[in-house]
């Protein structure tokens, strides 16, 4: 019986001994294909996302400017100083500097043209008097005659809208708003320094309060400061000095006095007697600094630090 042999199983490594190896590279291709996918769709939301992000920043870098540009507004204005304040006004405005006969002193600050304003009044008035009992804000606007203040403007509480408590120049201060049916002036804001009082009264009207309220802004109490050279400081140390004081923000005058400029005032003010100093060795070079406030211990260290200074006052 001739012997039956079972049908062999067809293996296919011997036909393609690469089959394997080719489905491998075709796992292997599509996983890269599909990480390339990924990377392309992360690419893509990136990028709109760092438009967002780069739109956002141009928005509020625009922001920020549009900001800056709001706030100085008095940037271009006119500066008034002397020995005691700063301040900026309006370009088409001017000051008017009186003295009444109590000795306080006024700042008028109105339009060149007036004629387009509500009131014929004044349009503000920055009045200093003396406070010789050191009264408060509030002691001060109930005066009576015994107060020993001499202000222009006085009001009842009748004529008080609302109040606030307010810092010029890191003083505290008080801004009554006031009924405008009741008095031509609108807004009092009070203000003590030092032994005086400072009174800014708006008689502008209504329309006038933001051009007040950016006047107010801007003032600054004034400090003066004078600087005495060793004998034997050179006109070039104190041009130098000069220079240094000049280049602080807050600084509104340098000013050297030479030892003949110094003897010359001498002369001046001692006519009756002129036989006292004829000379001008004795005198040092002098620097006046004029500055806010707020700077006037940087003027002082400043000066400090120089070897040829002899001593700062105050």
């Amino acid at each position: 019986m001739p012997e039956i042999l079972e049908k062999p199983v067809p293996n296919p490594l011997a036909k393609n001994p690469n089959f394997y190896t080719h489905k491998v590279f075709a796992t292997v291709g599509l996983i890269l294909i599909g990480v390339i996918v990924l990377l392309l769709g992360a690419a893509i939301i990136f990028r709109v996302n760092l438009n967002d992000l780069l739109g956002n920043i141009n928005f509020t870098e625009n922001k920020v400017a549009s900001s800056s540009a709001k706030s100085d507004k008095t940037e271009n204005w006119k500066t008034y100083t002397d020995e005691n304040i700063t301040f900026k006004y309006p370009l088409n405005w001017k000051t008017i500097y009186s003295k009444d006969a109590s000795t306080a002193e006024i700042i008028d600050v109105e339009p060149l043209d007036r004629k387009n304003y509500e009131t014929s009044f004044n349009t503000l008035l920055i009045t200093k008097a003396a406070n010789p009992k050191n009264l408060t804000i509030e002691q001060i606007i109930h005066r009576d005659n015994s107060s020993g203040i001499s202000l222009p403007s006085q009001f009842a509480d009748s004529s008080i809208e609302k109040k606030e408590n307010i810092l010029v120049d890191g003083e505290n201060g008080i801004r009554y708003y006031l009924n405008e049916s009741s008095t031509p002036t609108q807004d009092e804001t009070y203000v003590l320094h030092e032994g005086y009082v400072y009174n800014f009264e708006n008689n502008g009207g209504v329309a006038f309060r933001d051009t007040y309220s950016q006047i107010l802004s801007t003032f600054k109490f004034i400090k003066s400061t004078t600087i005495f050279l060793k004998q034997g400081a050179t006109q070039a140390n104190a041009d130098s000095l000069a220079k240094d004081l000049n280049s602080i923000k807050g600084v509104t005058k340098v000013r050297v006095t030479t030892p003949d400029e110094a003897l010359a005032i001498y002369k001046e003010e001692n006519k009756a007697h002129p036989e006292l100093i004829n000379t001008a060795e004795i005198f040092p070079n002098t620097i006046e600094v004029t500055s806010e406030e707020s700077v006037a211990d940087q003027v002082k260290t400043m000066a400090k630090q120089k070897s040829f200074v002899e001593s700062v006052n105050p």
